[in-house]
């Protein structure tokens, strides 16, 4: 029976299950799953997990797990910077929930990863992404399209310096 908390996943899940639909349902699944486990780990700053799961996520399902661990990325980016702009204290998770129109127990996570990054590596971490995700989907000119070996280098070396805090960078 459905409990009155599901909530139906972003438009970005029906996206990613979209583009899964080629290579089979559980192979779908694997990769969300490797996307998702990536994503968190960028966004509490474990990389070599991050790196783990990518990698993972890359012989699983291609470069279509590529895009779908850029749009997973998005979700996460877009909710660190909620959280880091939301007021500090108890209903801090209740902010960015509100804000986001999501539930609390989405929020809460954010809040907590919000605490390892400053403003300024979100905001690079979104550029940095948006750059990303032009490249994974065939490059600005449309003519200079990177090969799937190329991609793969630039997808990891990407999540690779967004988890890195800025303080660890050499």
């Amino acid at each position: 029976m459905w409990s009155s908390k599901f909530v139906l996943p972003p438009k970005a899940a029906w996206t990613t299950i979209a583009l899964c639909r080629a290579s089979g349902v559980k192979t779908c699944l694997v990769v969300i799953l490797l996307a998702s486990k990536c994503n968190n780990a960028v966004a509490e700053r474990r990389v070599a997990d991050a790196v783990e799961s990518l990698r993972y996520a890359l012989l699983e399902g291609g470069t279509s797990a590529g895009i779908m661990t850029v749009s997973a990325l998005a979700t996460t980016l877009r909710r660190l910077a909620a959280a880091k702009s939301a007021r500090h204290g108890p209903s801090a998770a209740a902010d960015v929930a509100a804000a986001l129109k999501i539930p609390e127990w989405m929020a809460r996570p954010a809040v907590a990863q919000a605490r390892r990054w400053s403003a300024d590596e979100i905001a690079s971490a979104i550029a940095t992404l948006a750059d990303l995700s032009v490249v994974m989907k065939g490059g600005y000119e449309g003519t200079g399209a990177l090969s799937e070996e190329q991609k793969r280098y630039v997808l990891e070396t990407a999540v690779i310096a967004m988890a890195t805090p800025a303080a660890q960078r050499g």
